[in-house]
């Protein structure tokens, strides 16, 4: 007797790490859909216009509140606003891309949205690090040309346009040169997904410029 009801909890304990191993594996190789999915349920139920509106007056309405409240005489209130795949980002400045998990980098060899020329953004594209998920710049191949993005930049709002988009190799150079005095901003990420082979380029055009003090 004693056999048997040992032999049934051991079918049992079994069949639970069988499952919970099934349930992983499931993850792992979902995981990946699972920004497509947010992304396309959010574009189902909101209107992409009132969203962006809305965020933008929460961006701006924060900044000028901690300004307001701060006794610095300098803010760096950096962030990357890209409305049409709803993605809200403090622009981080960082060493090293070892540093970067979440969020977007400015490349510290580029230039700035007060400066002029080009600026340079990037961010992962798709991590393993806190789990495998969708990064920050998941979403980037789904910009379009002619959608705008925002930089909010030491108190200002900088307006840009996509002017084209372009899919390059990881070692291509020319992506962070300036070869304009226009000031324009530059975004990529790693493509295909899972992969680092490639540089998915988003270039926009700057095409106003708002004091938020």
């Amino acid at each position: 007797m004693l056999k048997i009801k040992n032999n049934k909890v051991s079918d049992f304990l079994l069949s639970i790490s069988l499952f919970m191993v099934s349930l992983y594996a499931a993850n792992l190789i979902l995981s990946p859909f699972y920004g497509e999915v947010k992304y396309y349920i959010g574009k189902r139920f909101y209107k992409n216009s009132e969203r962006s509106i809305n965020q933008i007056i929460s961006i701006e309405n924060n900044i000028k509140l901690e300004n307001k409240n701060s006794t610095k005489n300098s803010i760096k209130n950096n962030i990357l606003y890209i409305p049409s795949i709803d993605l809200a980002t403090s622009i981080q400045e960082l060493e090293k891309l070892e540093d970067l998990h979440f969020g977007s980098w400015r490349r510290p060899n580029t230039s700035n949205p007060e400066l002029g020329g080009n600026t340079v953004i990037v961010a992962h594209r798709y991590t393993d690090k806190g789990g495998r998920a969708e990064n920050t710049f998941y979403n980037l191949p789904k910009v379009e040309i002619g959608e705008y993005i925002y930089t909010f930049w030491n108190n200002k709002k900088y307006t840009y346009k996509v002017y084209d988009i372009k899919v390059v190799e990881s070692n291509d150079e020319t992506v962070e040169k300036s070869t304009t005095t226009a000031n324009i901003l530059t975004l990529y990420t790693c493509t295909p997904l899972w992969s680092s082979t490639h540089r998915y380029v988003v270039y926009s055009k700057l095409i106003s410029v708002e004091d938020l003090k």
